[in-house]
């Protein structure tokens, strides 16, 4: 049984693929998950806008905000963004999250961005000269955002989605002996052993393997991951050995 270790992304390099861009696009980080309608949100109020950038702001402490950005608006504007503010110069309770629609111009922007020393062009600074310089840019708030920075995240994640349906969803045949507790979602080709536990707030991935009697909650059991016949797994998140 292997518990994957906490991980950090290395720096992004923004290149952009140009020969395959010839409209608006969007612009968004691999570790925010948003309720589904936010997408759609951000996409209609950027067709309705005909401006350059939409953001998607959420409320947020003054200690959150300095960790990513602070964003004041007038009306259906941003009138600045500052990115990583200290605490005390927080101005409001605005917090942009990296999911954005963008017009072609934003392009054109980011080719007059500097590299910075961590060899990345900051987005945040074409943001900053689009405002500056008289560019249009809007928002779309969402009511939450999740973010998978670390294994914990992945767990605390698991357990809101899982939450919405307080319910199990099995699409693998199991044994008559197991035992399940919702909520609970085993995906198909999982394999679970006789008088096993499962739950609550517990996913199984597809391809990954659960032993006679072996108890698991509160985890993740990843696709190629295997609980031991007998293991008490709970809390964890068990992937391919």
């Amino acid at each position: 049984m292997c518990c994957s270790p906490p991980r950090s992304a290395p720096p992004t390099r923004c290149t952009w693929p140009r020969p395959h861009l010839d409209g608006p696009f969007l612009f968004t980080a691999c570790d925010n998950i948003v309720p589904p309608n936010h997408v759609p949100a951000l996409i209609k109020r950027f067709d309705a806008f005909k401006g350059d950038i939409v953001l998607s702001l959420i409320e947020a402490t003054p200690e959150e905000i300095s960790r990513s950005a602070n964003v004041e608006v007038e009306g259906d504007r941003v009138v600045r963004h500052v990115e990583k503010p200290p605490v005390e110069a927080v101005t409001s309770n605005l917090l942009s999250i990296m999911i954005y629609a963008c017009s072609p111009a934003v392009l054109e922007g980011l080719d007059r961005v500097p590299v910075s020393a961590r060899g990345e062009k900051e987005f945040a600074h074409v943001i900053a000269r689009f405002i500056n310089g008289g560019g249009r840019v809007s928002f779309v708030r969402t009511a939450w955002r999740l973010h998978l920075t670390q294994d914990q995240d992945l767990l605390w994640i698991n357990r809101c989605l899982l939450d919405e349906g307080r319910d199990a969803h099995i699409l693998s045949e199991l044994p008559g002996s197991v035992t399940i507790r919702p909520p609970v979602r085993v995906d198909p080709r999982v394999s679970v052993g006789q008088e096993a536990h499962i739950g609550p707030n517990t996913y199984l991935e597809a391809g990954c393997t659960v032993g006679q009697g072996a108890h698991v909650s509160n985890s993740v059991v990843l696709a190629g991951g295997v609980v031991p016949a007998g293991a008490v797994v709970n809390g964890q998140i068990v992937a391919r050995a």
